[in-house]
């Protein structure tokens, strides 16, 4: 009787959800709403998952608490990132106290079992075994264009557990001038391998927080009607983890 209700964060150019997303959302059984975020507001107390859609600017101090605020008491989003939020200082704070470091660049696969064919910024990464990623694994790739490499930082709080759901090979490395059309790897260049997800849960005095980081379009319209690939079931399954939906 009581749907999970998901609010979807506004206030810094975010991409605004599609027809298809919404009815994608209501199919599936979750309520949405509009979090507007220009003043820091703190996050509403009904908020089951907070979504936060490709943010084109960085947050204010005052928004990164609020929204970490939300998170250390129990809350559970989803933070979907492209190539520009390694340059957010405060964003990068929040991803960063939860153990989740985003790479400058966009991420090339020099494997070529990892990426389609001669677009190798247009990954197939590998997927972790994980409830997030069981319905696809093995079965559907997850198509992940200009992904931005996400890293697992190494000094996170005992109390965090991070699991990178979509991982490239060793072989990948982030592009760091988007301006080169070469696709050869040159001295600037970062190595891998990469998350381009990254499932993260802190449990500390009985509260449970839950983070899912994503570096890239994975929720393209055109992406998540094709059949071929298992970003639909990647992204429902996402929320339905998040609201522990069956």
């Amino acid at each position: 009787e009581e749907l999970p209700v998901m609010y979807v964060m506004s206030g810094h150019d975010e991409i605004v959800l599609t027809d298809v997303q919404k009815n994608l959302f209501s199919k599936n059984n979750v309520e949405i709403k509009d979090y507007i975020a220009t003043t820091g507001a703190a996050v509403p107390e009904d908020c089951d998952i907070l979504f936060i859609n490709y943010p084109a600017f960085d947050f204010t101090e005052a928004q990164a608490e609020a929204v970490k605020a939300y998170l250390t008491a129990g809350g559970k989003a989803i933070i979907n990132l492209d190539y520009m939020a390694a340059g957010f200082k405060n964003l990068n704070s929040l991803l960063n106290y939860y153990g989740v470091e985003v790479v400058e660049g966009i991420v090339y696969e020099a494997d070529a079992r990892y990426y389609a064919q001669n677009l190798p910024y247009c990954l197939y990464p590998q997927m972790a075994d994980h409830a997030i990623t069981e319905k696809i694994a093995g079965t559907k790739s997850v198509f992940v264009p200009q992904a931005t490499g996400l890293r697992v930082l190494k000094n996170k709080r005992d109390t965090i557990t991070a699991t990178e759901l979509m991982v490239t090979s060793e072989d990948a490395y982030s592009k760091v001038d988007l301006y080169s059309l070469g696709e050869n790897k040159t001295d600037e260049d970062i190595d891998g391998p990469f998350a381009t997800g990254i499932c993260i849960e802190e449990t500390y005095q009985g509260t449970v927080s839950q983070l899912l980081v994503y570096s890239s379009y994975l929720w393209d319209d055109v992406i998540i009607t094709e059949n071929a690939y298992g970003n639909k079931e990647l992204l429902l399954d996402s929320i339905n983890y998040l609201a522990e939906l069956e």
